[in-house]
Formats: C-alpha cells, structure tokens, sequence
C-alpha cells in the first residue's frame, strides 16, 4: 500500500525467544496513501515473562509526497549509530532516509522501470573514497553499482552516475542480494522472471571490473 514499517527492538531482547510469542498492540487504523508517504518508527520495548513477551509499538511520523508503491529496502548506519533505509519503488527512484530525523536525505533516479531489488554494505574494497556500495535491480533488466557517502547525522550523497551498469539478465529483476567475498570482490546475485538466476562478480579495486 506504500508504507514503510520500521520497527527498533532493543538488544537485550534480541534473542530467540522474540517468536511466535510476540504479541504486537494493534496500531490505528491508516488512510491508504500513496507511494513512502507514511513512515513509522515503531519502538520496542519489553516485559519478559517466563513463556511471553509483549511488545509496544507507537507511530512516528508520516511524511514525503509520491505516488508509487515501495517494492524494496536496505538499512545501513552511520558512525555514530544513526540509522539509514533505502527504499526503491515503482517510481524508478532509490531514496534514502533517516531513521532518527524521520526526513528523506537523497534520492537518485536510478532505473528506467521499478526498482525490485536493493542492497547497500559497508565499502570493504581499498582505492576508494566512498563509505558504502549500494546495488539496485529494475524491472528494466539491468543491474547498478552506486558509491553512497554516508556521514554522522544520517548524511548521504549518492552518486548521480552509477560505478558500474550490468546487462546479463535477459527478463526482469524480481530479486537481489550482494556480499563482499574479498577485500575488493564484490558479489551480485539476482533472480529474475524468466525463471533464471544470474551471478556477478565485480572487482571494485580501482574502480569496478566485472
């Protein structure tokens, strides 16, 4: 329906007994709005009881205009522990926000169809100037590599021109996940409509290699 959810579970209740268990209060009931014109911050707090835990949740906030259903997202931080989502959409455009401040902090215009698929790590390769590698996938067929800059205080920059652009696939993107498998090789996995699974591996040393 557009909304982004985001729930914060605190550590100490990190642990497997958060399951089947939870019990979530039910939240007001929301006009249906239009492409990440809802945001929540939905915080969590526990009472641990033997066999039950129950969790509060409140809503944050709504915001942004668009018109576009949300089809992905990734979350990273900061270096102080600032947290950031990256949401792609129907709208062809990834957009960055923060957690904390509750406000977009970029976009870029990134495929020529709907964004299906999102991932942003930590930048582990040498050479480069950029904290974070994020890579998108489109019903477009294609596949991006974009350098994010991103600073305390949920500061992003996200390049307007890709690192690297892939064209493999032969249907659209309807999934997709990447890991650093070394220092500077980066791997691109996505699944797409035809039924197919297709694997990059891309040497970012001195600018990516594919």
């Amino acid at each position: 329906d557009g909304s982004l959810l985001v729930h914060k579970i605190q550590p100490h209740i990190m642990d497997a007994s958060l399951t089947s268990n939870t019990t979530l209060h039910e939240e007001q009931p929301q006009v249906r709005r239009s492409f990440m014109d809802r945001l929540y911050h939905t915080t969590t707090s526990t009472e641990q009881t033997p066999k039950q835990q129950q969790c509060l949740t409140t809503p944050y906030r709504r915001f942004h205009d668009g018109s576009d259903p949300l089809a992905c997202l990734s979350i990273t931080q900061d270096v102080h522990g600032g947290h950031l989502v990256f949401a792609g959409g129907h709208d062809d455009v990834v957009l960055a926000y923060g957690i904390s401040s509750s406000c977009a902090v970029a976009s870029v215009y990134s495929h020529r169809d709907a964004v299906t698929g999102l991932h942003i790590l930590e930048n582990n390769s040498t050479g480069t100037s950029y904290s974070h590698v994020m890579v998108s996938g489109s019903w477009d067929a294609t596949v991006k590599v974009w350098s994010v800059a991103v600073s305390a205080g949920e500061t992003v920059s996200i390049t307007r021109e890709p690192l690297a652009e892939l064209f493999d696939a032969d249907s659209t993107i309807v999934c997709l996940s990447a890991i650093f498998v070394k220092k500077d090789a980066l791997a691109i996995a996505v699944g797409c409509s035809d039924g197919s699974l297709v694997v990059w591996m891309c040497h970012m040393h001195n600018g990516p290699k594919v």
